[in-house]
């Protein structure tokens, strides 16, 4: 029942940002398209932050297999 409801807010989530694409794409285009220098800069900080999160998963997933006892 929870894997069913995940997924049925996933399908809102997407039909409700399609229908009011109208609204919100325009004006996300014109930065685009106006602001390359700003677009390439968001684009690396988003690319450090994932990278930042990757390693702190790697850590703790690590240090969970290092706690746990052996079988």
């Amino acid at each position: 029942m929870r894997r069913w409801l995940a997924r049925w807010g996933w399908v809102v989530l997407l039909v409700a940002a399609a229908v009011t694409g109208w609204w919100w794409l325009p004006p996300l285009l014109s930065i685009v398209v106006d602001n390359p220098n700003r677009v390439e800069a968001l684009t690396k900080v988003v690319q450090l932050i994932l990278g930042l999160l990757g390693i702190a998963k790697l850590c703790v997933e690590l240090l969970r297999i290092l706690r746990s006892p052996p079988p």
